[in-house]
């Protein structure tokens, strides 16, 4: 449930950067739900079928190196993905395919701090085992 809570609030916050960063500035409202609507959807789908499989044997394989390696293999794993995309979107220009390759450890990177920041509030939402 927190990596499904994860991919919902990451597509969200990706979606919503994305439409703001490239909106035209005389866009009304409806291009900007449009857009922000269409990119959640195509993130939301990246996130559900793509990282929270892979999530599933990172939190397995680096669960106990730590939190900052466990966030540093999801960037990597970001930056995979991002490179396979790449690679299957040939007509690419060297430079954009970088920057598509850090966007994508970026979000790699952000899904992983959604994973932590749920996992620590569900930690404090319990309440005190009574000994």
């Amino acid at each position: 449930m927190i990596r499904f809570m994860s991919a919902i609030l990451s597509a969200m916050l990706l979606s919503l950067g994305f439409t703001v960063i490239n909106s035209p500035d005389a866009a009304g409202l409806l291009y900007y739900y449009g857009t922000f609507l269409k990119g959640f959807l195509v993130l939301f789908f990246i996130y559900v079928f793509f990282a929270v499989p892979v999530s599933i044997y990172i939190d397995a394989w680096v669960m106990k190196y730590g939190v900052m390696w466990q966030m540093f293999v999801y960037f990597l794993a970001g930056a995979g993905m991002g490179a396979v995309f790449l690679l299957l979107n040939v007509g690419r220009i060297a430079a954009t395919g970088m920057t598509l390759i850090v966007l994508f450890a970026l979000a790699g990177w952000i899904f992983a701090l959604f994973i932590q920041l749920l996992r620590l509030a569900v930690r404090r939402s319990r309440p005190a085992s009574q000994t």
